[in-house]
């Protein structure tokens, strides 16, 4: 049986993946610890804050309208899942006008980065600027959860032998691997990237609810929006 890597990537910000045909067969259950030290492997780079400074945000144009033409600034963030598999053929076909593919993901090296960037008018007053300090500290919070989700998103598909169909063998490799690279895809999606997401919009209201207090740090509402939203039990993806 012939053994190869393949890479594709994954970007998760807004998430979507296109359908493709494939399917899945689930193997007998392994020791996941064994798994854990010896076949997911995690690349996990620090964040990368860059500040810019603009007088529009980074969706507007000069004269153009929209629903944000009033935000001030911005803060865009980037949670990004690279993966690197590496299979086994079981079996291949490639005689009958169509092929036919079957690849047990024997290892995968998952490869995160986390780039952040801050839009600020160039005479921010020091209030924006703490408010969007507070949207960084929470996408770096939750990053901190980054190595155990992917580690724990890989766990789920070594072991696995995943189906594919195409015109020929690398149509059918890619068709089979977007299996379990969309599983990745959803479980980092939803510990990581939703929960930064979900705990931004929670600062955002505190903000709101607390503006004029200044007993109330920008950086204390971020805190509690990432406990608050941390502490709500996250769906197992199987």
């Amino acid at each position: 049986m012939r053994k190869t890597k393949a890479a594709t990537c994954i970007f998760l910000f807004i998430g979507f993946m296109p359908f493709l045909l494939g399917a899945c067969i689930s193997k007998p259950a392994v020791d996941s610890s064994a798994i854990e030290h010896q076949t997911v492997h995690i690349d996990l780079q620090p964040p990368v804050v860059t500040e810019k400074k603009t007088e529009h945000p980074p969706f507007l144009g000069p004269g153009k309208q929209s629903i944000w033409q009033d935000v001030e600034a911005y803060t865009e963030w980037l949670y990004s899942c690279r993966t690197i598999f590496e299979t086994e053929t079981v079996h291949s076909d490639d005689t009958s006008g169509g092929a036919t593919v079957g690849l047990k993901v024997k290892g995968v090296t998952i490869k995160l980065s986390l780039p952040i960037s801050v839009y600020l008018p160039a005479k921010a007053r020091p209030e924006l600027k703490e408010h969007e300090d507070g949207h960084v500290l929470i996408c770096s919070l939750v990053y901190r959860n980054a190595y155990r989700a992917a580690r724990e998103a890989g766990l789920l598909i070594v072991g696995k032998t995943y189906e594919g169909m195409g015109k020929n063998l690398d149509e059918a490799r890619a068709v089979a691997l977007s299996q379990p690279e969309k599983i990745i895809a959803a479980a980092y999606q939803e510990a990581v990237a939703d929960v930064c997401g979900q705990a931004s919009e929670k600062y955002d209201e505190y903000c709101h609810r607390y503006t004029g207090d200044l007993k109330k740090s920008r950086s204390e509402l971020a805190k509690s929006a990432y406990k608050t939203i941390s502490d709500i039990p996250i769906k197992v993806i199987k």
